[in-house]
């Protein structure tokens, strides 16, 4: 566990950080897998083995011939963030310890909040952290950021990929392209929907069922969302009569057409089938 880190020209500095010097990809790889290994992971409600600490490997590169840098490549393998219901029967250590890892990826983003305003981004914000000290040093000079975003392919698993998409679309760099952020999350969204379409609405999951409801409609039928219980399956919408759309909409107009609509999507599932 880190648990210093001292400033030395500017620069934050871990106390007992290992510096090697691998001569062959080999060493490189064998390095990578040792770090690896010392790395904290432990079982979560959400996963079998979740990684309970953040991973940074700077690689520094020199020139041949009098060995002046030419660059460096850091990598960094954050922790997962935890929902409050995913860490509710955790013990308090354990609470605490996802709690400081939800905080440090905060300030992660808030330090890329300012890079991508084209702002310098304020020293309070670099010391949020232990990660974002780390950092400092590469998210002041001129940087290039990629940011890969590991998800599940499982429908039980579409609120946390949704969520880990929006934090990753909140990553990117303004001006890197010609979209803007509201673009990428409607095209993270839509990509969603196309995915959910596949699926006849009986095998919805609560969070697809919300997802569909907000949706719809522009819009229209998001407060029928919010008043579903949280473990609303797409096996309960199907058997919504329309009397009880009628009940959950307020008024016989809405009720008629979420009936409707609900309907189509079903017949749509089927005809495809």
């Amino acid at each position: 566990r880190l648990r210093e880190l001292r400033e030395q020209q500017s620069a934050f500095i871990a106390e007992g950080a290992h510096e090697l010097h691998p001569q062959t990809p080999e060493d490189l790889v064998a390095a990578f897998e040792a770090a690896r290994q010392r790395r904290a992971t432990s079982a979560t409600e959400a996963n079998d083995e979740s990684s309970r600490s953040h991973a940074i490997c700077s690689i520094r590169l020199f020139e041949r011939s009098g060995g002046s840098p030419a660059g460096s490549l850091t990598l960094v393998d954050c922790a997962g963030t935890e929902r409050r219901k995913d860490s509710a029967n955790h013990s308090k250590e354990r609470q605490q310890e996802g709690a400081e890892i939800n905080a440090s990826l905060h300030a992660l983003k808030e330090c890329i909040r300012f890079m991508s305003k084209r702002q310098r981004i304020p020293p309070h914000a670099f010391r949020a952290s232990a990660l974002t000290k780390l950092l400092a040093t590469s998210l002041c000079s001129e940087t290039r950021l990629s940011v890969i975003c590991t998800i599940a392919p499982a429908a039980s698993d579409t609120e946390h990929t949704l969520s880990t998409l929006r934090t990753g679309a909140t990553l990117r760099i303004k001006g890197s392209d010609q979209r803007g952020e509201s673009d990428v999350q409607k095209e993270v969204l839509q990509n969603i929907l196309t995915k959910q379409r596949d699926l006849h609405p009986r095998q919805w999951s609560p969070q697809q069922v919300q997802t569909w409801l907000t949706e719809l409609e522009d819009g229209n039928f998001a407060d029928v969302s919010s008043s579903l219980p949280t473990e609303f399956t797409g096996q309960m919408l199907v058997r919504l009569s329309e009397g009880h759309c009628v009940q959950l909409c307020g008024s016989e107009g809405r009720g008629r057409l979420l009936f409707d609509l609900l309907h189509k999507a079903i017949r749509g599932s089927d005809q495809s089938r």
